[in-house]
């Protein structure tokens, strides 16, 4: 089995590679010269051709359409985002999976590291074969010789530049979210929700993992949350991560930014029950969840500089002789009290309970929620 590397290159419409100054650029050049122009049509925004070179070489030429001069910075590597991941996809489907894969990072190396990463997800559940199974994944590696850092973001008076390595991380995390939101129910419940993030966590600095059961939360007088919990057999969990990126562990946590995710891991719509067609997507209302933990296991991951605290409230939502109906009076945390109209409305319950603690406890300066909701309005707030 060959070991030579496939290649995606970014093709301008006159047929040069935006690679010009990379290693090994002409030899790709070469093969380019001698298939583009039978190509048609040449050069069309993110049109993608596959070439084979000597030594069965495969190169992905996407196409970058007519450059603008006056692109910004966020446009150029939304761009290469799309360029190399167009590339990525095409190559994932003909080339052995032993083999590496050389990346033009066109404008932004952190933008191709995100593009080649996130296009290349797959989740797949389905038995395979033991040969299947063996496979070594594709690899990317920069074709620049230098990483081109386009892009910085400034946090706490510290510049962190984004270059090929946390293009990694980057679209690692978004794949990660991606995973535990496709996931089907039975493998993805409150308890293995937990168990997966602090198995992702490990080995990072400066970080703290805290799965509470139902007692804390009654302690805590969480009515809200729970009652959303009342209809499952399924243990419900808080999960509360304590990243000290600023603090490096030291003194008392106090945050500054607070993420807040919704976390139904199934939600039937408990006694509103929901109709029966597209509910296993259900899966994915804990999407809110997936996404805030995500997002933080790439900050400490990069080890941006803030103190940071992530919440999500995880939980069923099902019909059962002892779930919440339409119609019940509960008690939030902070002493409201609600009236619920439907129980298909799960996410407001939970999220009253999680951004309350949040925000009264820790009190941090920003709070950021993620949620997916339904489109109507079922709860009245009473003082």
């Amino acid at each position: 089995m060959s070991n030579t590397p496939g290649v995606v290159l970014a093709v301008k419409p006159d047929g040069t590679t935006t690679a010009q100054t990379a290693t090994g650029a002409s030899k790709y050049q070469a093969i380019l010269d001698e298939h583009w122009k039978n190509a048609e049509p040449k050069g069309k925004p993110l049109e993608t051709k596959l070439f084979f070179g000597p030594e069965s070489t495969a190169i992905a030429a996407v196409g970058t359409g007519k450059i603008s001069e006056a692109l910004s910075e966020i446009e150029k590597a939304d761009k290469t985002r799309k360029i190399v991941g167009s590339g990525a996809k095409a190559l994932k489907e003909h080339i052995s999976h032993n083999r590496e894969v050389l990346v033009d990072t066109v404008w932004s190396s952190h933008a191709a590291a995100v593009g080649a990463t996130v296009s290349t997800f797959n989740y797949s559940l389905k038995t395979k074969k033991e040969a299947v199974e063996k496979r070594i994944p594709i690899s990317y590696k920069p074709l620049s010789d230098q990483p081109v850092q386009l892009s910085i973001e400034k946090a706490n008076g510290k510049l962190i530049g984004l270059d090929w390595s946390t293009g990694l991380v980057f679209g690692q995390a978004q794949n990660l979210a991606r995973e535990l939101m496709e996931s089907p129910a039975n493998l993805m419940t409150p308890t293995l929700f937990c168990e997966r993030i602090t198995k992702e966590f490990q080995g990072i600095k400066n970080v703290e993992i805290q799965a509470h059961d139902k007692s804390w939360a009654e302690a805590k007088k969480m009515n809200s949350f729970l009652s959303v919990a009342r209809g499952t057999t399924e243990p419900c969990k808080f999960l509360e991560i304590h990243y000290k990126g600023a603090s490096g562990g030291a003194g008392e946590f106090k945050p500054t930014v607070a993420l807040v995710g919704k976390g139904i891991t199934f939600d039937s719509g408990g006694i509103s029950i929901k109709g029966g067609a597209g509910m296993k997507l259900m899966r994915a209302d804990m999407g809110g969840a997936a996404t805030v933990t995500s997002a933080g296991w790439a900050i400490a991951k990069l080890g941006i500089p803030i103190d940071m605290l992530i919440c999500t409230p995880l939980t069923e939502n099902m019909p059962s002789g002892h779930a919440t109906k339409p119609g019940d009076i509960i008690y939030a945390m902070n002493g409201k009290s609600i009236e619920v109209d439907n129980t298909d409305a799960e996410g407001r319950l939970v999220l009253a309970d999680a951004l309350y603690y949040a925000s009264s406890v820790y009190k941090p300066k920003t709070v950021i929620g993620s949620y997916i909701f339904s489109f109507f309005n079922c709860l009245h707030w009473h003082k």
